[in-house]
C-alpha cells in the first residue's frame, strides 16, 4: 500500500499545514507539477531539486519514483 493510497497510514494527516516537507527531485529535466491536494504549482530543475512541499500534496508526489522524502 502506498501513502497515496492511504496517507493516514503514514501519520501525513496529523502534520499540521504550515508546516512542508522537504522533496527531493531525481529526474534530470525540468518539471512542473500541481499539487493534487492543495493545487500548488512546484517547479523542479537541477537547481531546485530540493523543495519545501504540503504533506498533502507530497503524498502524492513520493508515490513516484521521480520523488524522495529528504532531511
Amino acid at each position: 500500500m502506498s501513502c497515496a493510497q492511504n496517507p493516514t497510514a503514514f501519520g501525513f494527516d496529523r502534520l499540521p499545514f504550515d508546516e512542508s516537507l522537504r522533496i527531493y527531485y531525481r529526474g534530470d529535466q525540468p518539471l512542473e507539477v500541481h499539487g493534487g491536494a492543495t493545487g500548488k504549482v512546484y517547479q523542479f530543475s537541477e537547481l531546485t531539486r530540493v523543495q519545501p512541499v504540503d504533506p498533502r500534496n507530497a503524498v502524492f508526489l513520493l508515490s513516484s519514483k521521480l520523488f524522495r522524502l529528504t532531511l
